[in-house]
């Protein structure tokens, strides 16, 4: 790492943040671009994982794997994880709709492994008449989907959103996101009404910090957009890493 990029964050905010991570009782951390890109595990996050074990809740805008499945990749990776440590965008949303919707049809613009888990719930996949377009990152897209999808939309079916990225830190570049998938279908007919369960809304933080007040914890991510953002409106200490901060989780080791 080059000192030019080192100086992207200030040594004053570097002993801040260094302060904060060393007494939170509770440690938020994002997933891609923090800990891994893709298959490629990052600078320092097994041992950083290791290390605040204890304290550690994944937070991230995930709409393709559930709990279960996301652990068992992190695993194979080399991190020791919980499940119950991950809160996922994709699994956040379902629940959301069946909170407060109940159990019914829904049309889901996701994988097959989403739409599994939407059926633990009694929320069922439902191409004619859903009460509500829930948009993932649907690995299994096909433009028949995207265009059944769009039919529910211009008929004034609401939108709740997973997340609204455009893309996430690949394995080999940008990753195509839930949020781009929106977009799309909104250059088309613009949707009667969206909700983002996911970051930059504060909901999953929230959600991570279990009986740990808000300014007992911190939130780690590499984007200031999402991560940044959602500590912001929870009111929660960010910390950044990544490229845009010039440091990875290996700094604070």
């Amino acid at each position: 790492m080059s000192l030019d990029a080192r100086r992207a964050v200030s040594p004053a905010t570097e002993a801040c943040d260094r302060k904060r991570l060393r007494t939170a009782q509770r440690v938020l951390c994002d997933i891609d671009g923090c800990l891994v890109s893709g298959a490629r595990v990052l600078p320092g996050a097994l041992a950083f994982v290791q290390r605040f074990a204890d304290r550690l809740m994944l937070v991230s805008n995930n709409s393709t794997d559930t709990q279960e499945s996301l652990h068992r990749r992190l695993v194979r990776l080399g991190f020791e994880l919980r499940p119950d440590q991950l809160v996922l965008a994709g699994q956040q949303a379902l629940a959301w709709v069946a909170n407060r919707h109940g159990p019914g049809p829904v049309f889901l613009l996701s994988n097959e492994r989403m739409r599994a888990a939407a059926s633990r719930l009694d929320l069922t996949h439902c191409d004619s008449k859903p009460r509500v377009v829930l948009v993932c990152r649907d690995t299994d897209l096909t433009l028949a989907r995207l265009e059944r999808a769009l039919y529910h939309i211009a008929g004034g079916v609401p939108v709740i959103l997973a997340n609204s990225d455009i893309t996430h830190p690949g394995e080999h570049g940008p990753a195509i996101e839930s949020g781009a998938l929106l977009q799309m279908l909104a250059a088309c007919h613009p949707p009667s009404s969206v909700i983002n369960i996911g970051k930059p809304n504060p909901r999953l933080l929230l959600q991570a910090l279990g009986p740990v007040a808000v300014e007992d914890a911190v939130m780690i991510g590499d984007n200031p957009q999402t991560d940044g953002r959602a500590a912001q409106s929870a009111d929660m200490y960010p910390i950044l890493v990544g490229p845009a901060a010039g440091r990875w989780l290996s700094d604070f080791l």
